[in-house]
């Protein structure tokens, strides 16, 4: 995952996001868990009307207007221009290392499509072997990811 800008203005706020800070705030002395404020903050959200919203949705606005405006001045600056390139060569380097799991999945779907058409029977695998996976996320790799389960990496989100 590529770092995140840390020049860039911070992101605003949402109006749901303020009204939560000013909640805990008023039940932090209550020594609740970090799920029981969640849960009372998203009550008391669900309770409020449209009208007890707006002051909260107008700051929100208003904190996104000027983050939209300090951005537009942030891109101008060369502390974004260095930020762009790292993200485009970043993109470029690990696009590539996908590349061969892209081609392990469209194989899978190639054999599918091939089974419509031509209406062979083709059995889909359970699971893509450790070995294409670990080596195709990261090429450079050596031996394929320790831990997993011998053969399949089901569930895995790619």
């Amino acid at each position: 995952m590529a770092q995140a800008d840390k020049n860039a203005p911070d992101r605003p706020p949402s109006a749901y996001v303020i009204f939560s800070n000013k909640v805990r705030e008023e039940v932090k002395p209550e020594n609740l868990s970090f799920t029981a404020i969640a849960k009372r903050v998203g009550e008391r959200w669900q309770e409020l009307s449209a009208a007890q919203k707006d002051p909260y949705e107008s700051e929100a606005s208003a904190a996104k207007e000027t983050y939209y405006t300090a951005m537009a001045e942030y891109k101008n600056t060369r502390e974004y221009r260095d930020y762009d390139q790292y993200l485009t060569d970043f993109k470029t380097t690990h696009t590539s290392n996908t590349g061969m799991l892209n081609q392990v999945l469209s194989n899978e779907q190639n054999a599918e499509d091939v089974q419509e058409k031509s209406g062979q029977k083709w059995r889909r695998p359970k699971a893509l072997p450790v070995a294409a996976v670990s080596m195709a996320v990261n090429p450079t790799r050596s031996k394929p990811l320790l831990g997993a389960r011998k053969g399949c990496l089901e569930g895995l989100a790619l």
